[in-house]
């Protein structure tokens, strides 16, 4: 399956509600509360674009998101209800996806840029 101009990710849930301790405890949090700090920011890649926006063709793309991958995106694309196709589904602009992670490494999308943290 392939979205005309935007990648299709899936997502477990909306919002990251749990917190488990080390000893197995399990708090629930109230999203309603801020829920942007507790929204999901990453999904699988369901489905990637037929073509890329011309503003955002880059060298490498179709290299760097694939089907299958763990792709992180920017927390208001799961807050947009014009995002949701469906439950756990969503669609992510390229602008909005920041980078894939795949067989351990991670990937920049687009002409975002990621850096190594000093010692």
């Amino acid at each position: 399956m392939q979205s005309p101009t935007k990648i299709i990710v899936s997502v477990e849930k909306q919002f990251n509600d749990e917190v488990t301790t080390d000893s197995g405890i399990k708090f629930y949090k109230d999203t309603t509360y801020k829920p942007e700090w507790n929204v999901v920011s990453s999904g699988k890649v369901e489905a990637i674009a037929r073509r890329v926006p011309k503003d955002f063709t880059v060298d490498g793309f179709y290299n760097t998101v694939e089907v299958g991958d763990k792709l992180y995106f920017h927390y208001l694309v799961v807050m947009d209800e014009d995002n949701r196709i469906d439950t756990n589904l969503y669609l992510v602009d390229y602008f909005q996806a920041l980078a894939t992670v795949r067989d351990g490494k991670i990937y920049p999308v687009g002409e975002h840029i990621l850096i190594d943290p000093l010692d």
